[in-house]
């Protein structure tokens, strides 16, 4: 039976701490792959990078780390 603690959100600190180590690979690897494919094409090249970034965080990194980090969020 789940308590009324079980309930409370995660702190701040350790969210933007799994937000920070799920940005790393990300921020450091579509930029340069999009670049590299779109040499002339700065600006979309850079709209594409955030929006993958976006994607990429919101449906398949923080789920996936959330799920690995679920209990040392909640503690």
């Amino acid at each position: 039976m789940k308590t009324q603690t079980d309930k409370r959100p995660p702190k701040r600190h350790k969210l933007a701490l799994l937000t920070f180590v799920g940005l790393l690979i990300p921020v450091y690897t579509i930029p340069p792959t999009l670049q590299s494919a779109l040499p002339d094409h700065h600006l979309f090249s850079v709209i594409a990078s955030v929006g993958l970034m976006v994607v990429f965080m919101s449906y398949l990194i923080m789920p996936l780390m959330n799920f690995l980090a679920g209990d040392w969020l909640r503690r």
